[in-house]
């Protein structure tokens, strides 16, 4: 067997075990309550209706209580899904080159993110997209808010080479290995004629920074020289 994929197999056993010991069973069980609750309420009514009408407050509590808890573990839930969007930017340093970002936006982990595209299109020379490690062998962990980013293609030269939308097809698991499918429609040209500024706020203060630190060594300098020549001319 594929040491990727038995490796990728035990990880989702271990989420299993896990998803066991976290109580997902809470739901079934309610559901097993509630007609039990109703059954035992009936036949109170059936022999003494006065306690029946008094038990009705401890029932009710019972379920409020039940599904309290219930509420509580969607909300824990919730707070350990993880969420991949796929998109794509001008890159940081170079706003004429296009980069893909793979992210986890959500609150938990991602486990075994696989990819497909559709359609392919050639990446490099004698390589397509899907022949990308990390395209073809897929994101074996993905902590939350941490991404990925790599080159796609340079808005320059994209056309003929890049299909203008491509989709690509992302399926993934949470700890609890429960299954998310995802489909996001990629496109380059969205950013076609856009305008940007040549120069970035942190670059202009590091040049600014650069011109005072040239300013003060040469006033540093003019400082030295004036002392140095002092006690030349009290000398004379």
């Amino acid at each position: 067997m594929n040491r990727n994929l038995k490796s990728s197999i035990e990880r989702r056993l271990e989420r299993k075990d896990r998803r066991l010991a976290n109580g997902w069973f809470i739901t079934p069980f309610m559901v097993l309550l509630i007609p039990i609750f109703l059954g035992i309420l009936i036949l109170h009514f059936s022999i003494n209706a006065e306690s029946a009408l008094a038990a009705i407050p401890s029932y009710l509590l019972i379920m409020v209580t039940l599904l309290y808890v219930q509420l509580t573990r969607r909300l824990v839930e919730v707070q350990n899904e993880p969420k991949i969007s796929v998109y794509v930017r001008p890159d940081g340093d170079a706003f004429n080159l296009a980069n893909i970002i793979i992210a986890n936006l959500g609150q938990g982990p991602a486990y075994d993110i696989t990819f497909k595209v559709n359609p392919d299109f050639e990446y490099i020379q004698n390589a397509r997209f899907s022949d990308i490690n990390l395209v073809k062998n897929g994101i074996a962990y993905l902590a939350p808010k941490q991404q990925v980013e790599f080159f796609l293609a340079s808005y320059l030269n994209y056309k003929n080479k890049v299909p203008c939308p491509f989709s690509i097809f992302v399926i993934y698991y949470d700890s609890s290995n429960k299954r998310y499918q995802e489909r996001f429609l990629v496109d380059i040209s969205e950013h076609s004629g856009i305008l940007v500024s040549d120069t970035k706020p942190l670059a202009q203060i590091a040049k600014l920074l650069g011109e005072i630190k040239t300013e003060l060594y040469s006033l540093r300098m003019q400082l030295k020289d004036k002392k140095e020549m002092k006690p030349a001319a009290m000398h004379q």
